[in-house]
């Protein structure tokens, strides 16, 4: 049984999932319908297919964390706020930053927060302590 603040983090990490996966997406739908764009060294095919991959994969990992806290796997816990702290090193520049970003910078820093705060808060009241095996 899944106690309230596992079901928050379990939910942050598939929201980020689901953000991580669809950015890939956009990047793919910008390249198939623009063409690459910006400095030849930055911009090149094999650099372009390498971060989507990227973005791809760590969606999946958020995914697979998100299902670990739903099911309230203690694996999980560690990933989580790993995946919490690095969301909030790109975040926290975007939501500061000038720009379009702003909204989703302001948007991903509050989910890691709330995810932050709702595992601190789990480990206060026991939500994520382990059975004792006899």
């Amino acid at each position: 049984m899944s106690s309230a603040p596992r079901l928050v983090t379990a939910a942050v990490a598939g929201l980020e999932a689901v953000l991580l996966v669809g950015y890939a997406i956009s990047i793919t739908v910008v390249v198939a319908t623009t063409g690459l764009q910006g400095p030849q060294e930055v911009s090149s095919a094999s650099g372009v297919t390498v971060e989507i991959a990227v973005f791809v994969l760590f969606g999946l990992g958020c995914a697979a964390v998100a299902v670990g806290r739903w099911r309230g796997s203690g694996w999980s816990a560690v990933p989580f706020v790993v995946i919490q702290l690095l969301a909030l090193t790109v975040s926290i520049p975007l939501a500061t930053g000038a720009g379009g970003g702003v909204p989703f910078g302001i948007l991903v820093t509050v989910a890691a927060l709330i995810g932050l705060a709702a595992i601190v808060w789990g480990r206060i009241v026991g939500a994520e302590q382990e059975p004792e095996v006899s």
